[in-house]
């Protein structure tokens, strides 16, 4: 069973800013066609993911990083029209 872990002020902001909450993160990672890249936009101190999957035929967008064997969410919204095309272009 995976595990998940988020900071609260991450998620408050978040919660704000795209009206999604962390704890709905999680089913994303469940969804049965969730796929995952990693984030080299930046240089982090860690490697992260930017992971995409559907729930209720819309798509979602989770950043991520592993730590001590849990998935620390970052951020988690609805997917850009771009990446939507890009997701599904591969189906």
């Amino acid at each position: 069973m995976l595990e998940f872990e988020w900071d609260n002020k991450k998620n408050k902001s978040n919660i704000e800013k795209h009206k999604l909450p962390f704890e709905l993160a999680k089913y994303v990672f469940e969804c049965g066609n969730f796929e995952r890249y990693i984030d080299d936009k930046k240089q982090y101190n860690e490697t992260r993911y930017i992971g995409f999957g559907e729930l209720e035929n819309i798509l979602f967008c989770v950043s991520y990083t592993i730590r001590k064997n849990k998935i620390r969410i970052i951020s988690f919204r609805r997917a850009r029209q771009k990446e939507l095309d890009k997701v599904r272009a591969k189906k």
